[in-house]
C-alpha cells in the first residue's frame, strides 16, 4: 500500500502527501507549537510514520519510546505521557486551524483513540465579492 492510499479527504478524493507534509511543517512552525519542542517532535514523528513511511497505525508505546525516551517496553498504563501529550497536541492543532490556518484549503486532526493524522479538504467560506462604487446618476 502506498502512503497516498491512506490519505482521503472528506470528499473521498486522495490528498497530496507532499501538501500534507508541508501543512504539518506550517503547523509545527506556528506560534501554537514553536515553543513546544516535544509536541513538535510528536507531530513530526506521527506525520513521518503516516506520510513518508505509509504506516497504517502509530502506537502509543512506539511514540513513548522514540519521542519521549521511554524504555522500549515501558508500561503505558503506568506512564501516560503519550496520551497527555496527544491531548495537548490536538488542542494546539485545533487552535492553529481556528486562527492562523483558518484559510488553509487542507486541514488535519489526530482523532482520539489513535495517533495517525487524518487529512481533509476544508470547505472555505466564499470571499465576499468586491463592491464596485457606482457613480450617482444625475437626473
Amino acid at each position: 500500500m502506498r502512503p497516498e492510499d491512506n490519505l482521503k479527504s472528506t470528499e473521498d478524493a486522495p490528498v497530496d502527501p507532499v501538501a500534507c507534509w508541508k501543512l504539518i511543517e506550517r503547523v509545527a512552525a506556528s506560534s501554537h507549537l514553536n515553543r513546544a519542542p516535544r509536541l513538535r517532535d510528536f507531530l513530526f514523528y506521527v506525520g513521518t510514520k503516516s506520510l513518508k513511511e505509509g504506516t497504517t497505525a502509530v502506537h502509543e508505546q512506539e511514540i513513548g519510546s522514540v519521542v519521549f525516551g521511554r524504555q522500549r517496553h515501558y508500561d503505558t498504563s503506568q506512564d501516560n505521557i503519550v496520551r497527555v501529550s496527544a491531548t495537548e497536541l490536538r488542542k494546539r492543532i485545533d487552535a492553529y486551524f481556528i486562527s492562523d490556518g483558518a484559510n488553509e484549503p487542507l486541514s488535519f486532526q489526530i482523532p482520539r483513540g489513535g495517533y495517525k493524522p487524518v487529512f481533509r479538504y476544508q470547505k472555505l467560506a466564499p470571499k465576499p465579492a468586491a463592491v464596485e462604487e457606482v457613480e450617482p446618476v444625475s437626473v
